[in-house]
Protein backbone atom coordinates (compact mmCIF):
# COMPACT_ATOMS: atom_id res chain seq x y z
CA UNK A 1 0.00 0.00 0.00
CA UNK A 2 1.10 3.29 -0.61
CA UNK A 3 1.82 5.85 2.14
CA UNK A 4 -0.60 8.59 1.32
CA UNK A 5 1.64 11.15 3.43
CA UNK A 6 2.69 14.21 1.02
CA UNK A 7 4.61 17.01 1.82
CA UNK A 8 2.73 20.33 1.93
CA UNK A 9 5.03 22.00 -0.63
CA UNK A 10 3.27 18.93 -3.18
CA UNK A 11 -0.21 19.20 -2.65
CA UNK A 12 -2.37 21.50 -4.71
CA UNK A 13 -5.98 22.35 -3.53
CA UNK A 14 -8.68 24.52 -4.75
CA UNK A 15 -11.96 25.08 -3.14
CA UNK A 16 -14.60 25.20 -5.89
CA UNK A 17 -18.51 25.05 -6.72
CA UNK A 18 -18.75 24.53 -2.35
CA UNK A 19 -16.32 21.60 -2.67
CA UNK A 20 -12.40 20.85 -1.97
CA UNK A 21 -10.94 19.56 -4.88
CA UNK A 22 -7.22 18.33 -4.70
CA UNK A 23 -4.58 17.64 -7.78
CA UNK A 24 -3.02 14.32 -6.92
CA UNK A 25 0.84 14.42 -7.56
CA UNK A 26 1.33 12.71 -11.75
CA UNK A 27 -2.22 13.79 -12.06
CA UNK A 28 -4.14 15.80 -14.09
CA UNK A 29 -7.16 15.53 -13.27
CA UNK A 30 -8.72 17.05 -9.58
CA UNK A 31 -10.73 14.89 -7.02
CA UNK A 32 -13.08 16.22 -4.81
CA UNK A 33 -12.45 15.71 -0.64
CA UNK A 34 -13.67 16.17 2.23
CA UNK A 35 -10.85 17.21 5.02
CA UNK A 36 -10.99 15.02 7.92
CA UNK A 37 -8.53 16.28 11.25
CA UNK A 38 -7.77 14.04 13.69
CA UNK A 39 -8.13 16.62 16.49
CA UNK A 40 -10.91 19.07 14.88
CA UNK A 41 -10.63 20.93 18.30
CA UNK A 42 -7.32 20.87 19.85
CA UNK A 43 -5.19 20.76 16.69
CA UNK A 44 -6.46 21.29 14.02
CA UNK A 45 -3.71 22.42 11.50
CA UNK A 46 -2.08 18.77 11.84
CA UNK A 47 -2.75 15.20 10.88
CA UNK A 48 -5.35 15.79 8.14
CA UNK A 49 -6.96 12.62 5.97
CA UNK A 50 -8.17 14.17 2.46
CA UNK A 51 -11.29 11.27 1.51
CA UNK A 52 -12.81 10.76 -1.69
CA UNK A 53 -16.05 10.07 -2.31
CA UNK A 54 -16.37 6.65 -0.49
CA UNK A 55 -14.26 8.00 2.55
CA UNK A 56 -11.28 6.37 2.01
CA UNK A 57 -8.02 8.45 2.19
CA UNK A 58 -6.56 9.38 -0.84
CA UNK A 59 -3.67 11.68 0.96
CA UNK A 60 -2.50 12.74 4.62
CA UNK A 61 -0.85 15.96 5.52
CA UNK A 62 0.93 16.11 9.06
CA UNK A 63 0.60 19.98 8.74
CA UNK A 64 -1.00 22.80 7.14
CA UNK A 65 2.60 24.74 7.46
CA UNK A 66 4.11 24.84 4.02
CA UNK A 67 1.12 24.68 1.96
CA UNK A 68 0.95 27.43 -0.76
CA UNK A 69 -0.94 30.23 0.20
CA UNK A 70 -4.51 28.73 -2.76
CA UNK A 71 -4.03 25.25 -1.11
CA UNK A 72 -3.85 26.56 2.25
CA UNK A 73 -6.64 29.43 1.94
CA UNK A 74 -8.77 26.48 0.48
CA UNK A 75 -7.96 24.17 2.44
CA UNK A 76 -8.87 26.64 5.79
CA UNK A 77 -12.27 27.26 3.73
CA UNK A 78 -12.94 23.30 3.87
CA UNK A 79 -11.87 23.17 7.48
CA UNK A 80 -14.86 25.62 8.01
CA UNK A 81 -17.42 24.58 6.37
CA UNK A 82 -16.96 20.99 7.86
CA UNK A 83 -16.10 22.01 11.58
CA UNK A 84 -18.33 24.32 12.41
CA UNK A 85 -21.13 22.96 13.84
CA UNK A 86 -24.56 24.28 13.99
CA UNK A 87 -25.86 25.28 17.16
CA UNK A 88 -29.65 24.00 17.63
CA UNK A 89 -31.57 27.10 19.55
CA UNK A 90 -35.09 25.83 19.60
CA UNK A 91 -36.53 22.25 18.94
CA UNK A 92 -40.32 22.28 17.50
CA UNK A 93 -40.73 18.60 17.45
CA UNK A 94 -39.14 14.74 17.66
CA UNK A 95 -41.42 12.42 15.97
CA UNK A 96 -40.48 8.77 16.21
CA UNK A 97 -40.30 7.08 12.86
CA UNK A 98 -40.09 3.39 14.37
CA UNK A 99 -43.92 2.67 13.98
CA UNK A 100 -43.76 3.15 10.09
CA UNK A 101 -40.16 2.19 9.47
CA UNK A 102 -39.49 -0.61 11.58
CA UNK A 103 -35.54 0.98 12.31
CA UNK A 104 -35.03 3.25 15.46
CA UNK A 105 -35.43 6.73 13.72
CA UNK A 106 -36.22 10.23 14.78
CA UNK A 107 -37.42 12.98 13.03
CA UNK A 108 -36.02 16.79 14.49
CA UNK A 109 -37.68 19.75 13.41
CA UNK A 110 -35.08 22.33 15.00
CA UNK A 111 -34.52 26.35 14.69
CA UNK A 112 -30.53 26.40 14.44
CA UNK A 113 -28.15 29.53 14.34
CA UNK A 114 -28.19 28.92 10.48
CA UNK A 115 -31.90 28.30 9.95
CA UNK A 116 -34.79 26.00 10.66
CA UNK A 117 -33.75 22.17 9.99
CA UNK A 118 -35.11 19.00 9.22
CA UNK A 119 -32.96 15.80 10.36
CA UNK A 120 -33.30 12.29 10.93
CA UNK A 121 -31.45 10.38 13.82
CA UNK A 122 -30.78 6.56 13.61
CA UNK A 123 -30.74 5.06 17.35
CA UNK A 124 -30.93 7.27 19.33
CA UNK A 125 -29.11 6.73 22.01
CA UNK A 126 -26.32 6.02 19.72
CA UNK A 127 -26.06 9.32 18.48
CA UNK A 128 -26.90 12.05 20.87
CA UNK A 129 -24.43 12.60 23.82
CA UNK A 130 -24.14 14.41 26.39
CA UNK A 131 -20.44 14.70 27.03
CA UNK A 132 -20.57 17.37 29.85
CA UNK A 133 -23.31 18.93 31.78
CA UNK A 134 -25.83 21.01 29.56
CA UNK A 135 -23.85 20.73 26.54
CA UNK A 136 -25.72 18.10 24.04
CA UNK A 137 -24.20 16.87 20.84
CA UNK A 138 -26.41 14.70 17.87
CA UNK A 139 -25.10 13.41 14.58
CA UNK A 140 -27.69 12.61 12.17
CA UNK A 141 -27.91 9.64 9.42
CA UNK A 142 -26.18 11.96 6.81
CA UNK A 143 -23.16 12.52 9.48
CA UNK A 144 -23.91 15.99 10.42
CA UNK A 145 -23.37 17.03 13.74
CA UNK A 146 -25.49 19.86 15.69
CA UNK A 147 -24.68 21.05 19.02
CA UNK A 148 -27.24 22.48 21.99
CA UNK A 149 -24.66 25.00 23.92
CA UNK A 150 -27.06 24.63 27.35
CA UNK A 151 -30.22 23.22 26.88
CA UNK A 152 -31.29 24.65 30.20
CA UNK A 153 -31.09 27.84 29.26
CA UNK A 154 -33.83 26.50 25.86
CA UNK A 155 -37.32 27.50 25.69
CA UNK A 156 -39.56 25.04 27.85
CA UNK A 157 -41.15 23.16 24.89
CA UNK A 158 -37.79 22.87 23.86
CA UNK A 159 -36.34 21.83 26.99
CA UNK A 160 -39.39 19.15 27.27
CA UNK A 161 -38.75 17.41 24.10
CA UNK A 162 -35.23 16.58 25.07
CA UNK A 163 -36.39 15.62 28.75
CA UNK A 164 -38.82 13.54 27.38
CA UNK A 165 -35.80 11.40 24.98
CA UNK A 166 -33.03 11.44 27.54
Amino acid sequence: MNDPTLKPADVQLKFENDRLMFLPLESEEWLPVSPASSFPLSDPDHFISLLNHEQKEVAFLESMDGLKADSLAALKQAMHTQYVTPRITAIHSIVDMSKRERVDITEWKVETNRGPVTFRVRRFNDSVKQPKPGFITIVDIEGTRYDVHNFKEMDEISKKWLLARM
